[in-house]
């Protein structure tokens, strides 16, 4: 006698919670769910979910960006700049790249993980793949989307946790080696041509004592003269540490160094105190005493110079920290 394994349904809400159609069909056509074990949600961005995950065949752990292609305001030629970036780095800051794919993802292809959190993918359809009544070829192929995954080095927290953890007790050899670390990544990066556009303690990361730089989601490589277009200085202004000015070069990128800097030797203790020295620095060029006591004072500042063309390049930077 057939059995026939019926699906599984909250006895409160009535909501099928597990439906064997669905998962069979999801591990068929994902890569993702046949050969990763998902971990932990890191983070969630508007354009996607950043997961750390078992690979069960080398039994090592990574982090995978899931971006559900057609359901963003990003199209599939930007996100796939992010991978054209990446994937040709490979340098001990920068956080490293492994390999990217795209499946076919089911409406009820979604780990435990992003069920219990609250943090799908998709259309936030729940309904079966089978054919039946009000169930066509046309509504099942409404349930399939294309998802893009970067899987990548998975790193132990951000500058940014580190600098709140810390709570600012970090000795200024240990910020002097972070800031070190960043700027050898960012002379490597720029050496490749590349513009990140989005340099910031949350995009800086640590693993075995190096301190690396990822998130490339708005990077740009030269072309000519020329780094982007009008979306990425769209997305660019009014951030924290963006400069001030519209182009889009390497001198952008070294903005963003001088403010991480000032956050090095100032190491304000909660977010609002950091947002303060900023937000006066931005308005008046005010800096707090203890940068204005330090010796890299005048560093910070040639870094945060209005002219983009009076501030240094990162190999000079370099130079100056590593005398």
């Amino acid at each position: 006698m057939e059995v026939h394994i019926q699906p599984i349904t909250c006895p409160i809400t009535n909501i099928v919670i597990w439906e064997p159609k669905i998962e069979e069909n999801a591990k068929k056509f994902s890569r993702y769910l046949s050969d990763y074990e998902e971990l932990q949600i890191l983070g969630k961005g508007s354009d996607g979910v950043v997961a750390r995950c078992r690979n069960l065949l080398d039994n090592k752990v990574y982090a995978a960006k899931k971006i559900t292609l057609g359901v963003h305001s990003l199209d599939f030629e930007t996100i796939q700049r992010e991978v054209d970036i990446v994937s040709g780095l490979k340098h001990q800051n920068v956080v490293q790249y492994y390999t990217s794919w795209t499946d076919l993802t089911f409406a009820g292809e979604k780990s435990q993980l992003e069920l219990e959190e609250g943090r799908n993918m998709d259309d936030g359809s729940n309904s079966s793949l089978e054919e039946g009544p009000g169930n066509t070829n046309k509504d099942k192929e409404k349930q399939q989307l294309p998802c893009l995954y970067i899987v990548q080095e998975c790193c132990e927290r951000t500058l940014s946790e580190e600098l709140l953890k810390r709570g600012g007790n970090m000795t200024w050899n240990e910020a002097s080696a972070v800031f070190t670390d960043i700027t050898r990544g960012l002379l490597y990066i720029h050496g490749n041509n590349i513009v990140h556009g989005d340099l910031n303690p949350l995009n800086i990361l640590v693993k075995d004592k190096n301190w690396k730089i990822g998130d490339f989601g708005i990077a740009r490589k030269q072309v000519g003269n020329c780094f982007g277009d009008e979306q990425i200085e769209e997305a660019l202004k009014g951030r924290t540490y963006d400069a001030p000015e519209d182009k889009v070069d390497f001198k952008r990128d070294i903005f963003s160094l001088g403010m991480i800097l000032v956050e090095l030797i100032a190491q304000p203790r909660t977010v609002a105190e950091k947002y303060d020295i900023f937000k006066s620095f931005k308005k008046d060029g005010k800096l707090p005493e203890k940068v204005s006591g330090h010796p890299l004072k005048s560093l910070a500042l040639k870094l945060l110079e209005n002219d983009p063309a009076k501030r240094p390049s990162a190999a000079e930077v370099l130079r100056r920290i590593t005398l």
